[in-house]
């Protein structure tokens, strides 16, 4: 509903039964339907009992009214009327505001606005759009000196931080191949240690331990006996072989 080019008053969609947003009547005075086809679309009604006789009207104050007379009365009976109260007037706080009709004020502003000041409203507006406004201003000119320094400072603290990475990187791979190399040359030593021991065949062995005599046991381990052995022949504590 308009006053001249203004909202007044709205409801919600129609949801099988009723409109969102208005009263909801359970009475057995009339039955509502919405008629919706190809052709139209509008509202009605249908009385549930003859001897009762019903109207919708707009009074001069802006309120939709459902009126009935019962019977053989001659006086009319409002049984509910649209909007209920002023917080029902389409945007009665304006933006940025709640509407609460048990309070005084009935508007009040969302967190982080603030009321306008009485004197920088027009009576006009009183009610208007302008009731509330932000508590802070708010600064959206693009590319300004501070936004530029900002970026700056990423910026170098994005090339610092692909300079770390990269140093991490580096470094990394160098202990990496030290790595290997070093593992390489130990293993290159065992193998030179291994083949610097000295070889002897099953006869010289046989002959410096006199055929593995008993008398040329020293000692017994987990491998088996620990004999003399003197190839030369000279020393007998000389040498030990496995």
């Amino acid at each position: 509903m308009k006053k001249r080019s203004a909202k007044k008053v709205r409801s919600g969609p129609w949801n099988g039964v009723f409109f969102g947003g208005t009263p909801k009547v359970h009475n057995s005075v009339f039955e509502p339907i919405l008629v919706r086809n190809e052709d139209e679309i509008y509202y009605t009604y249908r009385l549930v009992n003859d001897s009762v006789s019903s109207r919708l009207t707009l009074n001069q104050s802006g309120a939709v009214e459902r009126l009935v007379m019962y019977g053989q009365k001659s006086e009319w009976t409002t049984i509910y009327s649209v909007p209920v109260d002023t917080c029902e007037n389409y945007g009665q706080c304006g933006a940025n505001a709640i509407c609460r009709a048990r309070k005084s004020p009935i508007c009040e502003c969302l967190q982080g606005y603030r009321s306008i000041p009485e004197e920088e409203l027009d009576i006009q507006n009183f009610y208007g759009s302008r009731k509330c406004e932000t508590r802070l201003t708010l600064d959206c000119r693009p590319e300004s000196a501070r936004s530029s320094k900002r970026k700056k400072m990423l910026k170098t603290a994005l090339v610092a931080s692909m300079s770390t990475l990269l140093g991490i990187f580096v470094s990394g791979l160098i202990l990496c191949v030290c790595w290997r190399k070093i593992k390489k040359k130990v293993g290159m030593d065992r193998r030179k240690e291994d083949m610097d021991a000295p070889l002897f065949d099953l006869d010289t062995i046989a002959n410096a331990t006199n055929n593995f005599a008993p008398n040329s046991i020293i000692g017994a381990g987990g491998f088996g006996s620990v004999y003399k052995f003197d190839p030369m022949g000279t020393d007998p504590a000389a040498d030990l072989v496995l």
